[in-house]
């Protein structure tokens, strides 16, 4: 009979969401593979989890300029590449929002 992981799981969903911990540090603190680390982050979300919870930690202000900024460098795709489509815009919005979490 399989092992019940779900206490497991628990835990490292939440080192690795809300200490922004690697997910082969939390794996190795777990005591799990990192195999079923990244299988458990890829089922549960848990990238867009922990980047909200991030953006969440945002001040009012901090996060009012970022999108701004976003917001001025979408026009500017726009500007040099007229028929940018909006995939490209959400994926520089998706892109720019990761990296001011980290």
């Amino acid at each position: 009979m399989a092992k019940d992981y779900s206490q497991e799981k628990e835990v490292a969903r939440r080192l690795y969401v809300y200490s922004n911990l690697t997910a082969c540090f939390v794996a190795k603190r777990v005591g799990i593979s990192e195999r079923s680390m990244s299988k458990w982050i890829k089922e549960g979300k848990w990238k867009e989890e922990r980047l909200k919870h991030s953006l969440n930690d945002f001040s009012d202000t901090t996060y009012s300029q970022t999108v701004l900024v976003m917001d001025e460098f979408k026009l500017y795709l726009k500007k040099i590449i007229p028929d940018v489509s909006p995939v490209i815009c959400d994926y520089v919005n998706k892109y720019l929002l990761h990296k001011l979490s980290v």
